[in-house]
Order: structure tokens, then sequence, then C-alpha cells
């Protein structure tokens, strides 16, 4: 019965990269039939140092009063376990899952969102007590780069690819405008998000979404036993401190 099933109904199966989707032929009594599935959409389009991303640390130190720590990060995934460390060791920021990978994401510490964190966590003297961490969203520092149009491959390349698939046909062109965007995307430049310009924003990772939402719990504790500590008169001063600071990331951010 197996074999005959197996006769009756030949399946293949692959994934196409390019749009994301799972593409299923079926025969099934000499009749192909193509399924289409749609799978979870994949972030790791991003380059090198593409995105960039602000973080505002509001601490306590050493008991004295209220400071404000601020660092930049840029997505870089040449030092990921890197910035994993030193959100990991840090205290306070331990138990955030930065070092767990979504399917079908980016590598953990690999964007602009943990490496401004891991930035930000390194002005802080190991006594500090954070109070209160405040993220931006990323945005673009580069323009979309048309490698299309722009990029070019060098003669040699060029002919390879010509003596392998033919010349002017679907699957030469398609070859040639992978090899133009990885030939750029090496290089440094901005290949995905192509209505995107400078300064607009870009949604974070599905890995980064796992840990961006436990930000706004680091600090509540801390926050509240500093106030229990002080003094009527000082607890007004450390209060005006704190909205000065507050109300300054906002308008950063």
């Amino acid at each position: 019965m197996y074999e005959a099933r197996q006769n009756k109904e030949k399946v293949s199966r692959r994934i196409d990269s390019a749009d994301g989707r799972a593409r299923q032929r079926v025969k099934i009594d000499n009749k192909r039939i193509l399924r289409v599935q749609l799978m979870p959409s994949c972030t790791t389009l991003q380059a090198k140092k593409d995105l960039t991303c602000h973080t505002t640390i509001l601490y306590v130190n050493k008991g004295i009063g209220i400071f404000s720590a601020s660092a930049d990060g840029m997505n870089d995934p040449d030092d990921c376990k890197v910035v994993v460390n030193k959100i990991k060791n840090h205290p306070q920021t331990k138990d955030l899952k930065v070092d767990q990978r979504a399917d079908h994401s980016n590598q953990p510490g690999q964007c602009a969102e943990p490496h401004s964190l891991a930035n930000a966590l390194e002005k802080l003297e190991e006594t500090d007590k954070i109070i209160e961490i405040t993220q931006g969203p990323a945005r673009f520092i580069k323009d979309f780069y048309d490698y299309g149009e722009k990029e070019r491959l060098d003669d040699q390349e060029f002919k390879q690819l010509q003596a392998k698939f033919g010349y002017k046909n679907h699957q030469f062109w398609n070859e040639v405008n992978k090899r133009k965007k990885l030939q750029a995307r090496k290089r440094g430049e901005r290949v995905f998000a192509k209505n995107k310009k400078i300064d607009d924003t870009y949604p974070p990772c599905d890995t980064c979404k796992q840990w961006l939402p436990q930000l706004s719990d680091i600090g509540k504790k801390e926050k509240e036993e500093y106030y229990n500590d002080i003094s009527a008169n000082e607890y007004s001063a450390e209060s005006d401190r704190y909205e000065k600071y507050s109300s300054s990331v906002v308008a950063d951010l």
C-alpha cells in the first residue's frame, strides 16, 4: 500500500529565500499541482551598521542622587556574543532574553537595540542601581542603495555567468542581481527596505521582541527602595531631578 501511494503521489519541496515562501510541487495522477505556503517573515536582510538606536538609563549613584547615562548603538553581526555577554553580566539585566534567537530571525546581539543597551550599561559603575531604562526605535543611518542599477560585476565574473546560464534569460539575470546584492552588502551598503529613508524607524526583529518589553520592568524595585530611604526634603529634590531627566529622555527619543 505504501509503495503504491508513493508511486501515485510524488512530492518535491523547496524554500525560496527571495520571497520567504515554501513551494510544494505535488504530482497526482500525472497532474502537477503547485501549493504555496507563506513562511514566517525573516529580518536577517540587515547589513552591517546601517541602523542606529538610542538608549538612556536613569540610575542612582551610591545613594547620593539620580544620574543619567545615554549611548547609541549600531547593528553589527561581528560582535554578537560580546554584546550579549555585556547585558547578561549586569545583575539587573541578566534575566533579559537577549541570548534566545527567534525562528527565522536575527542572531542574538546582532541588532542596534542590544548594541545600544550594552553601550549604555558600560557607562555605569558596579555600585550604580538602575531605576529606569528607556530605548527609542531603531532608525536608518543610510539611504537605500539601488544595487540593480548602480552595482557592477567584473567582466570575468559576468562572462562566467554567461557561460553557465546562457545570456539574457531569467535564470541568468536572477543570478546577476543576486551577486550584485551580495557584493553591495559586503561593502556595507543598505540593500533592504527600499521605501525607507534616513531617520525612518525600523521595527525590531522577532529576536528583540522577546526581551524589549522586559526593559520597562527593570529598576522598579530599586527606584521604590531609593525613595523610601530618603527624607521628605530629599524626596522633593530627587523627584524634581527625576522629572527633569525623564522629560529630557522623552525629548531625545
